[in-house]
This record gives structure tokens, C-alpha cells and sequence, in this order.
């Protein structure tokens, strides 16, 4: 049972992981680009964010049931963040934003580093092996 809900929590992790990719990559578009552009692809970004976001939370829901100790990894995106980037185009808000995301993606990617470990200890256990500490 617990295998299962990693498995979900693995799977949510494993997309915001990768619309935050998708949105490091139009964070990049949105400082070269900019002017007109601009506001098309920070829509995109922002969109990407957003469901990022909503995966990590489907992800914490699940951790929830199983009332586990474990913090699930935060993104930030604020209403604020949409209006600076958006409505004031700059490539100084463009970095910081794209350094947003790529902090999000390190503490997602840790997340799932540690769901692997769990669900591999989990196997262990039931294979009646012991993981053997470097301590």
C-alpha cells in the first residue's frame, strides 16, 4: 500500500519536474525575446508553472494520507511575479524568475531522489535485506 501511494507521489513529482523544465526553457526565450514576444511567453511560463504547482500539491495530498514526516518541495508563484514579469519585461526580473525555477526543479528533483530511496528500502525490506550504512 505505501509502494503505491510513492508510486502516485513519483509519478506527480516526475511532471512538475518536467513542466518546470519546459517552463526553464521559455524563461530563457522570455530574456532574449522579450518586447512583444514577451507576453506570449510568459503566459506559457506561467501556465507551465502553475500546473507544476498543482502537481507538487496532488504530490503533498498524497503524502498527507499517508501522514509521513515529509515536506513537500514549495514553488513560488505569485500573482505579484506575473505582474512584474509580464508587465515589466525586463531581463533582470527574466533572471530571477529563471532562477525560481531553477531552485524548484533542485528541490523537486531531491524529492524524488528521496521517494527512489524510500520505495527502494521498501524493497529491500520485503526481500528481507538489510541496506547496510556507511556509519
Amino acid at each position: 500500500m505505501v509502494e503505491e501511494y510513492l508510486i502516485r507521489v513519483k509519478h506527480h513529482l516526475g511532471r512538475a519536474y518536467k513542466l518546470l523544465d519546459e517552463a526553464s526553457g521559455w524563461s530563457i526565450a522570455d530574456i532574449f525575446l522579450g518586447g512583444l514576444f514577451g507576453l506570449g511567453v510568459g503566459i506559457i511560463k506561467y501556465s507551465r508553472i502553475a500546473r507544476a504547482r498543482s502537481e507538487v500539491e496532488k504530490a503533498a495530498d498524497i503524502l498527507a494520507q499517508l501522514k509521513q514526516h515529509v515536506k513537500p518541495p514549495q514553488i513560488n508563484h505569485s500573482s505579484l511575479w506575473v505582474i512584474l514579469d509580464i508587465g515589466l519585461d525586463n531581463m533582470f526580473i527574466d533572471l530571477l524568475k529563471h532562477w525560481d525555477i531553477s531552485e524548484a526543479k533542485r528541490r523537486i528533483k531531491e524529492a524524488l531522489d528521496t521517494v527512489d530511496e524510500v520505495l527502494k528500502n521498501l524493497k529491500m525490506k520485503d526481500e528481507g535485506i538489510e541496506e547496510v550504512s556507511d556509519g
